[in-house]
Formats: structure tokens, sequence, C-alpha cells
């Protein structure tokens, strides 16, 4: 009897044992806890601020087509304005035709002494082979007066056996260097100064206190003549023997240039447009009946 209690405990206790891993089996764990949901983040699309309400309508982006290739423009080039960055102006002057007959003058028996012909041509109109005019000034007035030459030294020469007019550019503050490089000695007056006697080889140095033109004479010597242009422009320049010239450094812009000859008189051309880092070509023709074309 005792034996028996002992089996039916040992059976309960089992099966009590088999129903309770049945019942851990039975239940599942418990959940991990969940991480707080946070709002997303606003977004930034090229400079605008997209709040999250926002970001959810969004729909998917489509790629752009690609823009057509454009054609070339057709446009007129001349309808184009010019390129004013600065530059240069740089050119010739050339008397249009017919050129003039030489303009013959009587030779002083002291200038026959020096070899010259009792008849020779003036020099105030100098033309070359192909019509170019020497000593042609050529101004652009810009800028302010300014003494722009302390300082320097303007070598002028003089020779009693020669009668060639000529024209020197004196930039105001400079000194000019007056020197009889002539076998002869001779008398010299600036215009408005006491006359200077010159020996051979002697100079004498004179500075002009304002700007204009100074004409230089001889008494003894009156076929001696040169024009001193004393100049407070910076943008200004004669032309040489051929009638080139040149005028660097121009600022940007559009301008009025001035031609002055003693001779052919004054003429101006209006709105040369100077531009690029390239120089401006010009080329007047220049007709003393009536105004130049440049071209």
């Amino acid at each position: 009897m005792r034996t028996l209690s002992w089996f039916a405990l040992v059976l309960v206790v089992s099966v009590a044992g088999l129903a309770w891993l049945w019942f851990q089996r039975a239940v599942p764990p418990p959940a991990a806890p969940l991480a707080p949901v946070s709002a997303p983040a606003a977004l930034r699309v090229q400079g605008v601020d997209l709040a999250p309400a926002e970001l959810a309508a969004q729909a998917p982006a489509e790629a752009a087509p690609a823009a057509p290739t454009s054609e070339p423009s057709t446009a007129d080039p001349r309808s184009a304005k010019p390129d004013l960055r600065g530059g240069g102006l740089r050119g010739r002057v050339l008397h249009a035709r017919p050129w003039p007959d030489p303009w013959l003058l009587d030779a002083p028996p002291g200038l026959q002494d020096c070899g010259v012909p009792a008849r020779y041509p003036s020099s105030r109109l100098r033309l070359d082979a192909e019509g170019g005019v020497a000593d042609v000034l050529i101004e652009i007035p810009v800028g302010n007066s300014e003494r722009h030459g302390s300082g320097r030294d303007v070598e002028i020469d003089f020779d009693a056996c020669d009668p060639t007019f000529r024209r020197y550019l004196l930039p105001l503050g400079a000194t000019a260097v007056l020197r009889n490089r002539g076998a002869r000695a001779l008398e010299l007056v600036v215009q408005g100064e006491p006359a200077l006697e010159l020996a051979q080889g002697a100079s004498r140095r004179f500075t002009p206190e304002r700007a204009g033109a100074l004409r230089c004479t001889s008494t003894a010597h009156p076929w001696l003549e040169a024009e001193l242009v004393v100049t407070d422009n910076r943008f200004v320049t004669l032309t040489d023997a051929e009638g080139r010239f040149e005028i660097p450094g121009l600022p940007r812009g559009e301008y009025g240039i001035v031609f002055t000859h003693p001779q052919l008189g004054r003429r101006v051309e209006l709105d040369v447009a100077i531009g690029g880092d390239v120089e401006r070509e010009l080329v007047i023709e220049w007709d003393p009946r009536s105004k130049p074309v440049a071209r």
C-alpha cells in the first residue's frame, strides 16, 4: 500500500512538470521596448525648406528632359557694340588726291651760299611718295591738364643752312634743349623770350611755363623757322615723315580726335571707338576742301 502511494506522488509531480514546460513554450517572450519615433527632419532643396508634411506629398522626382542644343546666333555682327576695354590708336594721315604742286620759294643769298638752289620747295607741307602728311598734330582731348613732362629734356636742333620747317612736341614741364648743329653761329628768337645767341655746337635750355604753340625764328636767317607745341595733354602726338602716328594707353571710350596742320588747318573726327586689347587702325584722307573721312 505504501508503494502505491509513492508511485502516485511521483506520477502527479511528473504531470505537473510537463504541464509547466508546455505552458512556458506556449506563452511568447515579452517584446523589447520600442524606440521613440522621431519626426522626419526638414529637407532643404535648392534653397527652399520643406516641412515633413510637405515631404510626404512629394512625388518621386523624375529627370528633367535635356534642353535642346541652341543654334548659333544669326544676328548681324555689325549690330554688336564694340568692346571698349581700352587700348591704343595708331594710323596714318594721307593727303587726298590730287596732290598739290610744290610751293617754290626764292632762296636769299645767304641760303644760296649754303648750296640751296635759287628756287626751293617750301617744307610747310611735306608729303611722302604715298601722300603721307608729316607734322600733323593729333590730339585726343581727354583727362585733366597736367605737367607730365617734369624732369625730361627734349633735344631741338637748328642749322642756319637748313630751311626745313619742323614741329616739335614738348610736354608741359619738360625742358627744351635748343642746340646749334650747323657750322654757322645763329641768333634764335623763341616767341615771347629774349633772343639767344648760339655759337657753333652751343645750346641753351628753355622751360615753357604754359601750354601752347611757340614759334622759333631767326632775324639774321629769315628762312629758319620751327614750332614748339607745348602740351598739357598726354594723348597727343605728331605724325612722322610718312604721316604715321601712334597714341598708346587710352582709357576705354569713344573720342573726338583733333588734327591740326600749319597749312591744312584743323579737322575733327568724332566718335572714334577705342576698344579691346588690340590697337585701332585709323586712316585719314585729308582733303583741304572737305572734312576728312575715317576708314
